[in-house]
């Protein structure tokens, strides 16, 4: 049985997606961990639709050529929203993760742990 990575909480992701055009492929999104369960994480969402940002009123903008977002491995500006949580099985997280968040990105997750 193949050994299931462990993460830590500020650790930037990949999750697995159905691509929509073509069920057969995903496409692959970031999220952050939060915690790391046995067989299951708890992460923040992350997207790139800036639009959606009234809607979640505790999300905040990462610029993906900051030295955050080059660190956390952005590819597009991101909207972090702290409050969209979420408990997944691990087997849809990608490794290894692809960046990781500063300590002051981290302790300003934490206000919403």
């Amino acid at each position: 049985m193949p050994r299931i990575q462990k993460y830590s909480l500020g650790d930037v992701v990949n999750l697995e997606f159905p691509n929509q055009e073509n069920g057969k492929k995903s496409t692959y999104r970031p999220a952050i961990i939060v915690e790391d369960l046995e067989n299951e994480a708890i992460i923040i969402f992350v997207t790139k639709q800036l639009h959606q940002q009234p809607l979640n009123p505790d999300s905040f903008v990462v610029d993906k050529d900051s030295d955050e977002g080059k660190q956390m491995g952005l590819g597009y500006h991101s909207l972090i929203c702290p409050r969209r949580q979420e408990q997944i099985r691990k087997i849809l997280i990608n490794p290894p993760p692809r960046g990781r968040c500063s300590q002051e990105m981290i302790e300003k997750l934490e206000e919403f742990l």
